[in-house]
């Protein structure tokens, strides 16, 4: 594995470090469509958030993080940096990091960034914190049972409904 440090960008301090292992690097330059993940809750100091970025593995029919991070703050600038970094690690090791699609929570600075270092990429957002938020406002209010016994009578289509809203929870950004 290797890891990289601290660096700054023009007149902005900017605090990264991310770790990766090569077969995973390529794995990532070899998916159509990778994902990203963060966290600002669970993050060590003097950091403001931990991330990582997911491939899809075809042997294990699933994705597989290829790259961890930590980022001093959620700036544009900061993903900027991050995301020209991560593309020079792939030149670096003779693979082009191209993907067609990027998938993400609705993170307004890595979206900004993602569009302006992958521009090619269609940028998809993912409402999965909200939807888990709605899936435990369900259970706490008690309405879990009556939500997965509703008949067509009671609250007509409801299961069918919400499952359509969470699988149109991921979408393209415009």
């Amino acid at each position: 594995m290797k890891i990289f440090g601290r660096s700054s960008v023009k007149t902005v301090q900017v605090r990264v470090i991310y770790v990766w292992n090569d077969g995973f690097i390529k794995l990532l330059c070899d998916s159509e469509h990778i994902f990203m993940g963060g966290t600002f809750k669970s993050c060590p100091s003097p950091f403001a958030q931990a991330g990582s970025i997911h491939a899809l593995s075809p042997i294990l029919k699933n994705t597989v993080s290829a790259l961890y991070t930590l980022l001093s703050d959620k700036n544009k600038i900061t993903y900027v940096f991050l995301f020209h970094e991560v593309r020079n690690v792939t030149v670096r090791n003779n693979l082009l990091l191209n993907p067609k699609f990027i998938t993400l929570d609705f993170e307004r600075g890595a979206i900004n960034a993602l569009k302006l270092v992958f521009s090619n990429s269609i940028i998809k957002g993912c409402n999965f914190r909200f939807n888990q938020y709605l899936f435990n406002k369900l259970q706490e209010l008690g309405f879990q049972k009556a939500f997965y016994e509703a008949h067509e009578g009671t609250f007509p289509g409801a299961p069918l409904r919400f499952r359509s809203f969470m699988h149109h929870s991921i979408r393209g950004l415009e």
